[in-house]
Formats: structure tokens, sequence, C-alpha cells
């Protein structure tokens, strides 16, 4: 976005362009049409965007995490995918990227195993970072809380 606030001949144009806009009905019905879902309550579509999102975003973690303690293996070694199934439930695959397996997986059941609770803690931590990456920095708080989906 360009500033133009330093140009006084600049913010006249923009000025001018933005009030013209505001002059064309559709530019207007467009605005008020999209106005109009700021205050709709969120739907179904955006419910499953968002647990999506959310899911996703816990996959990272989970993979982070899972390598946090072993400084043998890099991010890029593993390769997390979330597969979905017909009644919105999700599975978190996180699997090796070289073939014929390194050990990689089994060194970190075996952190899993030996210290679960920072385990724990660092999937906590990875959430929360990840979260603040992609919701931004005011996400103050559990992303699980902003979008657990209603069981009906």
């Amino acid at each position: 976005m360009r500033d133009v606030s330093e140009d006084p001949e600049e913010e006249g144009r923009v000025k001018k362009n933005i009030l013209e806009l505001w002059g064309n009905p559709a530019v207007c019905a467009r605005m008020e049409e999209l106005e109009s879902t700021l205050w709709e309550k969120p739907g179904e579509e955006y419910r499953n965007w968002l647990m999506r999102r959310y899911v996703a975003t816990f996959a990272q973690a989970f993979r982070s995490a899972a390598i946090s303690r072993l400084k043998d293996i890099a991010a890029d070694d593993l390769m997390v995918d979330v597969a979905w199934d017909s009644g919105g439930d999700a599975e978190i695959y996180l699997t090796e990227m070289n073939s014929g397996g390194l050990g990689q997986m089994e060194s970190i059941v075996g952190e899993l195993r030996g210290f679960p609770d920072e385990f724990h803690e660092a999937i906590h931590h990875a959430t929360i970072l990840l979260s603040k990456k992609i919701y931004g920095s005011q996400f103050d708080g559990d992303p699980a809380k902003s979008c657990r989906r209603k069981k009906e």
C-alpha cells in the first residue's frame, strides 16, 4: 500500500477516486452485501474452514513438538499429513521423508514414552507460537477454544 499522506496532490486524487467509487450504485450495493457478513453469525462453511485451519496448525505443532528434544532430526526429515473422513473427523500422520526409514520414528516414540509431560508442554508451546504466526499477534489463549465444533 502506498503512503499518500506526504503528497497532498496524490492524496487528493485518491480521495476523489474513493468518492467516485462510493457514487457508483453497484459498488455501494456490493459493499453493503460484504458489510453484512461482518454482523451475521458464522455459518457451517466458516466453522468447517476454521476447524481445518486449526487441525492443520495443530498438525504442524505436533511435528515441531515431536522433534523438539531430538537434535539429530530436522523438521524437513518428517512429513505431516491430515486425513479427513466423511464424518468430519481428522487423523494426523507423521512420517519419515526418507525411504527405508532411518529410525527417526522410533527415536520420537522413545522420547514420547520417556518424557510425556515434556511432549505435552512442547506441543502446547508450538501450538501457541503457530497460532500467533497464523492468526496474528493479537492471538491470546488457547486456539482450541475458538474453534470447537458442536457435536450434534
